[in-house]
């Protein structure tokens, strides 16, 4: 049985971390990659990411841009986890989209929309005697390094792009 997650990510490397990714597309461009467990990417435009699996998680880094995963069945019973600048999240049996914010006139962050499922988040700066918190389906959040906003009820056009459509608002 296989768990569809979608997410995006960010890292701190800089543009030097993108250029190195283990896996990129230009402005544009989409692209899907199968991993060694039978992971399938779909990797949104001006996207890079890294692919770190060993013998205790699978874990993604997205250094830019976009990305939607759907999780091949881990033999390993490894967990699966996402990471970006702002924290980690880990799905429990889900479809979700994340995405990286970074703003000229706003706090940078990450926005996380889940479809299915639920989505453990936990900041990067969160003390680990605190327990993540939990984003049921239907719902949305933004979190920064530092914190995590309130939840919102879910915008179906977050994951819009993964079927090759443009939402555009308030235009």
């Amino acid at each position: 049985v296989s768990v569809t997650t979608t997410g995006a990510v960010g890292s701190e490397g800089g543009p030097l971390a993108g250029a190195l990714a283990d896996a990129r597309t230009a402005v544009g461009e989409r692209r899907r990659l199968q991993l060694p467990d039978g992971t399938q990417l779909l990797l949104n435009t001006a996207t890079s990411i890294d692919i770190r699996f060993d013998g205790q998680e699978r874990r993604l880094l997205l250094h830019a841009g976009e990305i939607q995963v759907s999780t091949g069945h881990d033999d390993q019973g490894r967990p699966f986890v996402v990471t970006t600048r702002d924290g980690t999240l880990t799905p429990v049996g889900t479809r979700f989209v994340v995405r990286r914010i970074v703003s000229d006139d706003a706090e940078d962050g990450t926005l996380l929309s889940v479809s299915e499922g639920a989505v453990q988040v936990r900041t990067a700066l969160q003390p680990a005697e605190q327990p993540p918190t939990l984003v049921p389906a239907g719902r949305k959040l933004r979190f920064t390094r530092g914190g995590i906003g309130a939840s919102s009820a879910l915008d179906e056009s977050a994951s819009s792009w993964t079927g090759g459509m443009l939402t555009a608002e308030g235009m």
